[in-house]
Formats: C-alpha cells, sequence, structure tokens
C-alpha cells in the first residue's frame, strides 16, 4: 500500500464526479482526493491555480490532472508544492489541441453558453466523450455533473482551453510524470500527447484502449496504472 495521496483534479464539468468509477477501482491502494472547482465562478487557468494551490495536501502526494485540468497540473508542478512528488497527466494537452477552437472562441463563446443549457447536448457530449464505451449510467452521471455548472462556467473554461498553452511550463518540470492516452480519444488528438513528449523527454507515455473518458470506460487499467505509479516513486524515495 502506497502512502501517498491522489490529488484528482477533474474535466470539463469540474466537479469530481466523474471520478466515481476510478476511485473505486482503486479501492485501498491509494488515499484519493477529488477537487471540485467553483460551479458558479467562471475562472480562468490562473484564477484556478489560485484557488486551488491553498487547498492542495500537506501530506506527500501525487497530482492527476484530468482533460481540461492537464494545463493546470502543469502550472502547479512547474513551481511545485513541497509535498508534491509527481504528476499525472490524462488525455489532456499543454497546448490548445484544436486551432478552429482557438480562432472561434471569442465568437462562439455565448454559443456554448447557450449549448450548455440545452439536454440534448449533453448526449452529444457524452458520444464525443464515450464513444462506443458509453453505457446508461455513464451518460447519466455525465448529465448529472453537468446539470451542476453554471453554462457561464461552462463557457469560460471552454474559452480558456482555447487560449491556453504551458509547453514552456512542461519542458522545466522536474517531477517524475507518467501521461495516460486513449486511444479512440475523438477530442483530445494524438498529436497532443506527441508534442508533450517532445516537450519534456522525461515524460513517461502509456496508451491504453478506450476514449476521451479513458477513467471513466477504463477504471481498473487506468487504476493499475496509477498505483504502479506511485509505487515506483515510493520505491525511489526509499532506495
Amino acid at each position: 500500500m502506497t502512502a501517498l495521496h491522489l490529488v484528482l483534479l477533474p474535466g470539463m464539468d469540474g466537479t469530481g464526479e466523474l471520478f466515481a468509477p476510478l476511485e473505486h477501482a482503486l479501492g485501498q491502494a491509494v488515499t484519493v482526493h477529488r477537487m471540485r472547482y467553483p460551479v458558479d465562478e467562471p475562472l480562468d487557468y490562473a484564477q484556478l491555480e489560485r484557488w486551488l494551490r491553498p487547498r492542495l495536501p500537506q501530506e506527500p502526494f501525487v497530482l492527476l490532472g484530468e482533460s481540461f485540468s492537464g494545463p493546470l497540473t502543469i502550472a502547479i508542478a512547474v513551481d511545485p508544492p513541497p509535498q508534491l512528488q509527481g504528476l499525472i497527466l490524462c488525455c489532456t494537452f499543454a497546448r490548445s489541441p484544436s486551432a478552429l477552437l482557438t480562432a472561434l472562441h471569442a465568437p462562439a463563446a455565448p454559443a456554448m453558453a447557450w449549448l450548455a443549457t440545452r439536454s440534448w447536448a449533453a448526449g452529444l457530449l457524452g458520444t464525443a466523450l464515450l464513444g462506443a464505451y458509453a453505457t446508461r449510467p455513464l451518460r447519466q452521471r455525465l448529465d448529472q455533473a453537468l446539470r451542476q455548472v453554471a453554462p457561464q462556467v461552462l463557457a469560460q473554461r471552454m474559452r480558456a482551453v482555447a487560449r491556453v498553452d504551458v509547453m514552456d511550463q512542461l519542458s522545466a518540470v522536474q517531477l517524475p510524470m507518467l501521461a495516460l492516452t486513449a486511444r479512440d480519444d475523438r477530442l483530445v488528438p494524438r498529436s497532443a500527447a506527441q508534442a508533450m513528449a517532445r516537450a519534456q523527454p522525461g515524460l513517461q507515455t502509456l496508451d491504453l484502449p478506450g476514449p476521451h473518458g479513458l477513467l471513466q470506460a477504463a477504471p481498473e487499467r487506468c487504476a493499475q496504472a496509477i498505483a504502479q505509479f506511485c509505487r515506483s516513486l515510493n520505491s525511489a524515495a526509499t532506495a
């Protein structure tokens, strides 16, 4: 059993509730802290970083950033709190993964907020996140998570993704790092992980079968990889 704590930074919804399958699969292997971002405050990455830092554990921990939270994880790791031992990036990016999103984010922001209020939009998002791996319980969990978040908050997070570029910060990270990528990811292209690997040669990459919602669709396999990474950090610390 590892002594490390695992801090989970959520995807676009920010509620942390979509981590339930992963947390169940991890069992007693690690102590899990799910972070829940404010659901009614439109915060950009810099504001979220200021909000998050004082809430991180005082015990040794690993930081996992899923999708939207990858750049936030990198920003924290480049100036790490004393107890941060390593980081895991899951289906994420260091630079905006879509040139079209970057070009259109300003005029499209009102449409993003409107879409966030449409019940059918959650179904489309579920298809994009989970693809052929979607199940009714996973779709219901996603819908419940999105309903908790104010539309303007989701729109702000989309704008943040469109503008983000922390590739230089990634190059400067000196902590052990693991990237989990999904072979059937429809939202983040493979080139995003390849760019991160070029910027940070120390980044270990594990490619797994699954969709963008990898932690939800393949929680057991992800839990194995995460637990193994945490054990390796413990072994290195005691060597």
